[in-house]
């Protein structure tokens, strides 16, 4: 009996732990595209690529994203992004609102970036 309370405490604080690292963002699409879902996915990807830097730096910083932002212009980015959801918040006249999750810790890199502070700032 005390076993199964002990597993079920550890496998609660687990869980906590890791939704802990998710990440959200919100965003909007307009509805004036022919395929607003397919849009919505491009630019949840440009949102986890413009924050990919959370995998290297646990904190959000707006001088940290800056140099990401500028390491990242002109170069091409080989990355995978594990286990990111799309949410559809709801619709106005114009636009689809969305929210996309992710766990920074869980976007694989084909090369080590993690000194893009020493090349871009």
């Amino acid at each position: 009996m005390m076993t199964k309370k002990t597993f079920s405490i550890a496998l609660l604080i687990i869980a906590q732990l890791s939704f802990a690292k998710t990440l959200s963002f919100d965003f909007s699409v307009s509805k004036d595209f022919s395929f607003p879902y397919l849009q919505a996915k491009s630019e949840a990807n440009k949102v986890i690529i413009q924050n990919a830097y959370l995998a290297f730096y646990k904190k959000e910083s707006q001088k940290i994203k800056g140099c990401w932002l500028s390491y990242l212009n002109n170069k091409k980015l080989d990355l995978e992004i594990f286990e990111s959801h799309l949410e559809n918040l709801g619709t106005s006249p114009e636009n689809i609102k969305f929210r996309v999750f992710f766990d920074p810790s869980k976007i694989k890199f084909s090369e080590d970036h993690s000194n893009f502070i020493k090349k871009a700032c």
